[in-house]
């Protein structure tokens, strides 16, 4: 089961959000969890298979997943090639603070993928009660995705639209093609996440 914790900041005149993703457990249940879920980091990056339910996505044809959470050996695992060579099972590629942005909207975010002492977590809908397994050795994978919403003081803003996945009208801040919406040359990968990190650091020094 996916945990999240959001902060938020106003950044000059703009709304910001920070949104820590995290799953945890076996490694093949984490996967599984990945795969069979409908989880996302904004309403156009995916972590599991592509599902383009959203038409403006859709047509627009910017449906993306987390490369980082890719299945190294889907391959083989699809067709039993692992279990007849005797190579051992790998579900994830671990990595730390790998960086991924939306071409669509203002999100930048980052991946973890390690091994740690982790806690699996379940949720019964019908008697809606949660239980936990004791710690043990598994895998921990969390995303930390920064969005940029602008102003919020009109629904016509083109970076609330975007990521709401609204209709956006032409704008000087937008490229009309069909892999991308955001202008990336005026806002760039990581330039949200920057402009968290510098707020940040102008506390610290206070």
């Amino acid at each position: 089961m996916w945990k999240h914790e959001s902060s938020a900041k106003i950044i000059g005149t703009d709304l910001f959000l920070r949104v820590v993703h995290t799953i945890e457990g076996k490694a093949s249940n984490v996967r599984d969890a990945i795969d069979e879920g409908d989880h996302s980091v904004c309403m156009h990056v995916t972590t599991d298979s592509v599902d383009l339910v959203h038409s403006y996505t859709r047509c627009m044809r910017t449906g993306h997943t987390l490369a980082a959470l890719r299945d190294p050996q889907v391959k083989e695992r699809r067709c039993g090639l692992a279990t007849l060579l005797g190579q051992p099972t790998t579900f994830f590629q671990e990595c730390k603070d790998a960086p991924g942005f939306c071409p669509v909207c203002l999100t930048g975010y980052t991946t973890t993928i390690e091994q740690a002492k982790v806690t699996e977590t379940y949720w019964q809908t019908v008697d809606r009660w949660t239980y936990f397994k004791p710690t043990f050795d598994g895998v921990r994978v969390s995303i930390t995705a920064y969005h940029q919403l602008g102003s919020c003081r009109n629904t016509d803003d083109w970076r609330w639209r975007a990521l709401a996945d609204l209709y956006v009208p032409r704008h000087d801040d937008i490229e009309c093609r069909s892999s991308s919406l955001r202008n990336l040359r005026r806002y760039p990968p990581g330039i949200v996440k920057r402009a968290w990190q510098k707020q940040e650091q102008r506390l610290e020094t206070r």
